[in-house]
């Protein structure tokens, strides 16, 4: 296998999966293997490259055979140190598995669900979260990933909010979709950390496209992107939580009135991209304040 220079380990055992092996015993990469060629070496030379020139290697590495590679970094996560899970996961982010080597997906799964514990090194957990919730559907892994939200380190909460968003833009588990609108809106009011109250309103920009997804929870929504853009210390909560209010379409006649009130207390905002955020969509609402102002800037 490849490995880098550290001997700590970051894979492990992902035990047995329905119809399947475990990972440690390759399962269907054993077949796909041998129809690829080039994977591991490619994937060494990546690891061993000068961080100055990997991502531009691995450009050129995913123009070609893309399935040796995924399938040596999945072999990578499982058995590999921990640059080399990292390298790995790297991968994985960049590759469209399910366009190009979708026979490699159930190995994917499989993998992400055994990196993604609690006891994980910090690093791995806030590559492997996002990827985890792109990939590994169920109502398991929605309850993994609410209760990463809760874990000590500001980094793995803001990732675990990530593959949440990923998970319900995915619909792997739609019923999750209320619990999370509920948990992202304590944290984008509560979390100690800009980093994930910024997670979680980033998060809430993508409500409306979720599958499934419920008019119900957008009280909660707004609500919460309000507060975040009234009083959240953090200049870039604030903006963020001021271009989703914006850009939100599917309100009622109630939410609407919500949202212009918030963002009309905003024209004047001393940050300027809260105050253009307000501008535009009070604007568009039919605010004469507002389009007079608008009207003077074109």
């Amino acid at each position: 296998m490849t490995g880098g220079a550290g001997t700590s380990r970051a894979g492990g055992d992902f035990g047995p999966v329905p119809g399947g092996r475990a990972l440690g015993q390759c399962g269907a990469m054993d077949g796909y293997a041998a129809k690829v060629t080039g994977g591991p070496a490619v994937f060494a030379g990546l690891l061993g490259a000068a961080p100055t020139v990997r991502d531009d290697l691995l450009d050129d590495a995913l123009d070609g055979d893309v399935g040796a590679l995924v399938a040596e970094a999945l072999h990578a996560c499982a058995a590999g140190s921990r640059d080399a899970v990292l390298l790995a996961l790297t991968v994985v982010d960049r590759a469209s598995i399910d366009d190009d080597c979708p026979a490699l997906r159930p190995e994917a799964v499989r993998v992400l669900a055994g990196l993604c514990r609690p006891d994980q090194d910090v690093e791995v957990l806030v590559a492997a979260l996002p990827l985890f919730g792109v990939y590994v559907p169920g109502p398991e892994a929605a309850q993994r990933l609410a209760a990463m939200t809760g874990h000590p380190v500001a980094e793995v909460r803001a990732a675990a909010v990530s593959g949440m968003e990923y998970f319900a833009d995915e619909g792997s588990f739609p019923a999750a979709g209320g619990d999370f609108v509920e948990r992202l809106a304590r944290l984008l009011g509560g979390d100690p950390d800009a980093k994930v109250r910024l997670a979680a309103a980033e998060a809430f920009g993508m409500v409306e496209t979720w599958v499934a997804t419920d008019r119900g929870w957008l009280p909660t929504v707004v609500e919460a992107l309000s507060r975040a853009l009234d009083a959240d210390p953090d200049p870039d909560v604030r903006a963020e939580a001021a271009e989703n209010l914006a850009q939100m379409i599917a309100l009622d006649d109630r939410q609407w009135a919500m949202v212009a009130d918030t963002l009309r207390r905003h024209l004047d905002d001393a940050d300027v991209r809260v105050a253009a955020w307000a501008l535009a969509r009070v604007a568009t609402l039919g605010d004469p304040e507002a389009l007079d102002r608008l009207w003077a800037l074109v």
